[in-house]
């Protein structure tokens, strides 16, 4: 019977060990998508469909540039639905009326990239394990001149 060298046994581990952490990149991925979140355009007269009843429904409102503030402006907040024509906004505690005129993006926060966060760290899972099993087959030990 043939044993096998050290440095086979060695390389079979680090496949084992390998498999059983294949999904770390994975959560990792899950984690970092759900972070990001994920928005759409949608026209002012359309904000409410996206309303959710018992859940806030996070605004994203870019503003036309005026005499005053030569540059466009952002206001990010929870909407608080439509007074006449002005969008109401409430943030950091404060409620915030904006002239329909003065609108000139509106975006919804409609979720999280979780699941491209999850399929990236899913590639990386399989990478892995992939280039550890590529590894343990084609593996020779080194040949050694002289005493080990």
């Amino acid at each position: 019977m043939v044993a096998q060298s050290p440095s086979r046994g060695l390389a079979l581990l680090l496949l084992v060990c390998s498999l059983g952490c294949c999904t770390g990149c994975s959560l990792v991925g899950f984690g970092i998508g759900s972070a990001v979140p994920r928005w759409e355009s949608v026209p002012p007269e359309k904000i409410e469909g996206y309303r959710r009843p018992g859940r806030r429904l996070e605004v994203d409102v870019g503003l036309r540039p005026d005499a005053s503030s030569p540059a466009p402006g952002r206001v990010v907040g929870a909407y608080g639905g439509f007074n006449g024509e002005d969008l109401v906004l409430v943030t950091y505690g404060e409620t915030r009326v904006i002239p329909r005129r003065e609108l000139h993006d509106v975006r919804v926060r409609t979720g999280s990239a979780w699941a491209l966060g999850l399929v990236f760290g899913a590639v990386a899972d399989v990478a892995f394990i992939a280039a550890a099993i590529v590894f343990v087959a084609t593996y020779q030990p080194a040949i050694s001149i002289g005493r080990w």
